[in-house]
């Protein structure tokens, strides 16, 4: 009886996991459409894609991050409930993540969040996501994590001195011209090229 409810509870587990994971892949499906995004918000599915960052589902977790990234596109009010929903400890954790796939939704998800809005900027830098992204943009073996947290600090410094003068004088622009060193892809030099003009003007 024991095996019996043991497997009976595993296949629960394992069904509740494949729900999440649909669900997550659903909302970021929609989000890819700019007319659906406000709709996502209005349903109030932001604090649940906030909750489902904090999984253990490796998969839901990493769909989830792609959900809010694609949900903040150009929609001010969706960043606004991002932060509302207390996104700031779940997305350092996946900052940190040991899957690359996390990270790098994360990161995009922190790049998007970072522009305009000079409240979100102070609030994620003074969370310490500035020096997260800029060790990952030191350190990371992936071009595509580095890449992404180069935008997130660009971003973040853009209207904000206090985090312009802490990442630069930490090596923001040496980790960039590194980045731009370790690359062939064209794309990215330029990228560099752009983000370290806007950390030195």
């Amino acid at each position: 009886t024991h095996t019996h409810t043991h497997t009976h509870s595993n296949a629960w587990a394992h069904l509740y996991h494949r729900c999440q994971s649909a669900s997550c892949a659903t909302i970021c499906n929609l989000c890819f459409k700019p007319e659906n995004r406000l709709t996502v918000l209005e349903l109030g599915l932001i604090p649940q894609l906030v909750q489902k960052i904090k999984s253990t589902d490796e998969k839901v977790k990493a769909l989830a991050l792609s959900a809010l990234w694609s949900a903040e596109m150009e929609t001010p009010d969706v960043k606004e409930a991002i932060v509302d929903s207390k996104a700031g400890k779940p997305l350092m954790k996946a900052l940190k993540h040991d899957d690359s796939g996390v990270v790098l939704q994360a990161a995009g998800c922190v790049a998007n969040l970072s522009t305009q809005m000079p409240e979100i900027k102070v609030a994620l830098f003074e969370g310490g996501v500035g020096d997260t992204l800029l060790n990952l943009l030191k350190n990371d073996s992936d071009t595509e994590i580095r890449k992404q947290a180069m935008v997130g600090i660009v971003n973040m410094c853009a209207g904000t001195p206090a985090a312009l003068a802490h990442l630069v004088s930490n090596g923001a622009v040496e980790a960039i011209n590194e980045l731009s060193r370790s690359t062939q892809d064209k794309s990215i030099k330029n990228l560099c090229l752009t983000a370290s003009r806007a950390l030195t003007r």
